[in-house]
């Protein structure tokens, strides 16, 4: 049988930090969990985007990735202040090669990037090994997931910038994601000009 373990989650994140789960993925001994954690009032930061590997057996964090933005980049002046509360602004999406898993998805539309870490030392580590962004926009990365071992797909979906106006959905193919790099292009588009999307699904 399966057994269901539970923990006071102020016992799994590290340091005392409260967390904001949103997103999470499970292989048969670690789970990935994407999130914000929460920073000081007095910051003008509110939260910062960070992604956990946990051990299942005993649920502890194994290794902490915390998201820093470039210096003046556009991503650089966001504050987060409203990221603990459930919004569609501040969804993620995580995916875990079920034919590689120590290869992850993670994406963060707010951040319009979706980033690939690479698992290590025997299920204890998470490394970055690259990230892809689309622009001064938001919303790559809406969902990710793994087709196959080196192939993937991501979802965009476009919103203006306060996100009150929707404009359109995407789907990105990747069929080559076999290396550390995520390409800069993808090998198809969805909806395109061969395949538009039906007036009705």
């Amino acid at each position: 049988g399966t057994t269901l373990t539970t923990k006071q989650s102020s016992a799994i994140w590290p340091n005392n930090s409260t967390f904001y789960p949103c997103a999470a993925d499970a292989s048969t001994t670690f789970t990935i969990v994407a999130g914000y954690v929460e920073g000081s009032v007095r910051s003008r930061v509110r939260a910062t985007p960070t992604v956990y590997l946990i051990w299942n057996s005993n649920l502890t964090v194994l290794s902490t990735w915390s998201y820093s933005a470039t210096n003046n980049s556009w991503q650089s002046r966001l504050t987060y202040s409203n990221s603990n509360t459930r919004s569609g602004q501040y969804t993620m999406s995580v995916k875990i090669n079920s034919d590689d898993p120590t290869r992850v998805l993670v994406g963060m539309p707010y951040l319009n990037t979706v980033f690939l870490f690479v698992i290590g030392n025997s299920g204890t580590s998470l490394t970055l090994a690259s990230s892809l962004g689309t622009g001064n926009s938001v919303g790559f990365g809406k969902s990710v997931t793994w087709l196959t071992k080196s192939q993937a797909a991501i979802l965009t979906t476009t919103y203006s910038a306060n996100y009150l106006t929707y404009y359109s959905s995407t789907v990105y193919l990747y069929t080559n994601l076999s290396g550390s790099n995520i390409p800069l292009k993808p090998s198809a588009v969805f909806p395109n000009a061969q395949q538009p999307i039906p007036s009705t699904i």
